[in-house]
C-alpha cells in the first residue's frame, strides 16, 4: 500500500510554505489532495507573491467570476469569461487582503484587457509621461480619472464584498498609499474606502489581528470595532496625543508601529496621559515629531509614557527628534531591561550612550545601529573608530552595523572582535570584491563557522549579509 498522509498533516506541513511560492507551485500538480492544499495556502494573501507584479493581474477574472449576472451587466463586465468554471471557492481561502495591490493589479487588467486605453493616472507608480504636451497631459489626466477610476473603484467595492461574504477569517488588512502620493491616498480614503468599510458590519472587523493603515477617516472605525488588533501599524498623519489611550485600551494589542506620524499639543502645561499597553511587546517609531510649543520635551513624555507601560521586548526608536534623541534613550535602562531586539540610530554625539545601553542590555539579541543624518543620503561614521569602543551583549546572535562604514583594513579586526557568536551580520563596505570575501571564508574556517550564503547588495556602497548555520 502507498504511503498516506492524512489531509491535516500535509495542511501543517504545507504550512511551512506559505512563503515559497515556487514550492507551492509545483505542489499543486501533484495529485487531487496536494492541489487543494497547496491553493488554500497560494490564496492566502494572493498579490504577496510577485514584487514585480508582472503577472499577478491575470487573477482578477478569478475574483469577477463571483460577482452576480445584475453587477457585470451593470459595470459593463458581461463578457468577462475564464476559460473553465473555477474549480476552487478561492475567495473564501484569502486570510491577507492587500487593497492598494488589489486596486493596481484591477487597473492593470482593465488596460491589458482593454476595456479602458490606459491607468488612472493617480494610480501609477511613477509621476514620468511620455507625453511632453502639457495640455495633452491634462486631457489625459481628465479622461483617466473621470472614466478609469470611478469605474474601477465601484469594482474594488464588489469585489470586497464579495470577499467579506465569502471569506469571514481575514486576519490582515492592509490599507497603505504603496506609491501613491499622499493627497491622493487620502482623496481616495476619503470619497471610496470610507464608503465600502462603512458598509460591512462591524463584527468582520473583530477578526482582524493586524492592520496597516495610512488613511485617517477610518481610523476610528477600526480602532472602536477591531478589537482583537494585536499588531497595529499607521502613519503619514497628524493627530492628538489622546490617540494613544485610545489604542492603549486594545487590551490585544502586542506590536504598535508609527510612520511618520505628528502630534498636536496645544497646552503643554496640562500634557498629560494615561497609557497602559499590557502586552504591549514590540514598539517602532519612524520619524515620529510633535507640533507644540515645547516639541521635544512633549515628545519625550510621550513615548517615556508607553514605554513604562509596557513590556517591551523590542523596540525600534527612529524618531524624529534632533538633540533631545538622547533624553529619550535615557529612558530605555529604565523601562525596558528586558529588551531582546533594538534599533538605535547614533552619530558621535551619542556615542557614550549607546555604550551604556548595550551594557545594561544582556539578554539582546538583535541590535541594528544605524545613522542619524539630516538627509536621506547621510555619511556612515567610521567603523574602524568604533570597533573597541562596540562591548556587545553575550547573547546577540544578529547584528546590523549598517550606520558604521567599514574599510578593507578594519573588515578582520571587526570579524575577530564582534562576530565570533554572531549567526548574521549586515555590515556596510566601500567596495566588495575576491579579498573581501576571502576575509569572511578564512574567518568562518578558523571559527569553525558554516557560511549559509553571503548576500551582497550594491548601490553607492556594499551591504553585505552575512548568515552563518
Amino acid at each position: 500500500m502507498a504511503p498516506y498522509l492524512p489531509p491535516e498533516c500535509l495542511q501543517e506541513i504545507f504550512n511551512n510554505l506559505v512563503d515559497d511560492f515556487q514550492t507551492l507551485h509545483s505542489i499543486i500538480f501533484v495529485n487531487k489532495l496536494w492541489c487543494a492544499t497547496g491553493i488554500r495556502i497560494l490564496w492566502r494573501k494572493p498579490f504577496s507573491y510577485d514584487n514585480e507584479w508582472n503577472n499577478l493581474y491575470k487573477i482578477i477574472p478569478i475574483y469577477l467570476s463571483f460577482l452576480s449576472k445584475e453587477i457585470k451587466i451593470q459595470h459593463e463586465l458581461q463578457e468577462v469569461l475564464i476559460s473553465t468554471k473555477p474549480f476552487f471557492n478561492y475567495v473564501s481561502y484569502i486570510r491577507e487582503l492587500d487593497l492598494y495591490s488589489l486596486l493596481m493589479q484591477l487597473c492593470e487588467w482593465m488596460v491589458k484587457s482593454k476595456f479602458i486605453s490606459t491607468r488612472p493616472r493617480i494610480l501609477t507608480e511613477s509621476d514620468d509621461f511620455e507625453e511632453e504636451d502639457p495640455i495633452m497631459r491634462l486631457i489625459c489626466q481628465d479622461m483617466t480619472e473621470k472614466v478609469s477610476l470611478k469605474r474601477n473603484m465601484y469594482i474594488i467595492k464588489e469585489i470586497i464584498m464579495i470577499i467579506v461574504e465569502k471569506s469571514p477569517k481575514i486576519d490582515y488588512l492592509e490599507m497603505t498609499m504603496g506609491n501613491m502620493d499622499g493627497i491622493v491616498f487620502d482623496y481616495l480614503d476619503s470619497e471610496y474606502f470610507s464608503d465600502i468599510f462603512n458598509d460591512i458590519s462591524s463584527e468582520w472587523f473583530t477578526k482582524i489581528s493586524k492592520l496597516e493603515y495610512d488613511g485617517r477617516y477610518l481610523f476610528k472605525k477600526f480602532t472602536e470595532h477591531a478589537n482583537n488588533i494585536k499588531k497595529l501599524s499607521f502613519g503619514f498623519h497628524t493627530f492628538t496625543p489622546d490617540l494613544i489611550p485610545k489604542l492603549s485600551q486594545n487590551s490585544n494589542l502586542e506590536r504598535l508601529q508609527l510612520r511618520n506620524v505628528e502630534f498636536t499639543v496645544h497646552d503643554y502645561d496640562n500634557f498629560s496621559i494615561d497609557i497602559k499597553f499590557s502586552k504591549l511587546i514590540s514598539l517602532e517609531l519612524f520619524d515620529v515629531r510633535m507640533a507644540s510649543q515645547y516639541p521635544e520635551k512633549s515628545l519625550v513624555y510621550l513615548i517615556e509614557q508607553m514605554m513604562k507601560s509596557s513590556k517591551l521586548i523590542s523596540l525600534d526608536l527612529e524618531p524624529y527628534i534632533g538633540v533631545k534623541y538622547d533624553k529619550l534613550l535615557e529612558f530605555i535602562p529604565c523601562h525596558c531591561a528586558n529588551l531582546t531586539e533594538i534599533t538605535l540610530k547614533i552619530n558621535e554625539a551619542y556615542e557614550e550612550t549607546m555604550k551604556t545601553i548595550l551594557k545594561i542590555l544582556p539578554n539582546l539579541n538583535k541590535l541594528r545601529i544605524l545613522r542619524i543624518t539630516e538627509d536621506w543620503g547621510g555619511i556612515q561614521l567610521d567603523g574602524g573608530k568604533y570597533i573597541d569602543k562596540l562591548i556587545l551583549p553575550n547573547q546577540l546572535q544578529f547584528f546590523n552595523v549598517t550606520g558604521l562604514l567599514f574599510s578593507d583594513e578594519c573588515l578582520k579586526i571587526f570579524f575577530e572582535k564582534c562576530c565570533s557568536d554572531l549567526k548574521q551580520v549586515v555590515l556596510l563596505l566601500k567596495n566588495y570584491n575576491v579579498k573581501h570575501e576571502q576575509i569572511i571564508k578564512s574567518f568562518s574556517l578558523e571559527k569553525k563557522k558554516d557560511i549559509e550564503d553571503i548576500i551582497v547588495s550594491i548601490d553607492n556602497k556594499s551591504e553585505i549579509t552575512i548568515n552563518w548555520r
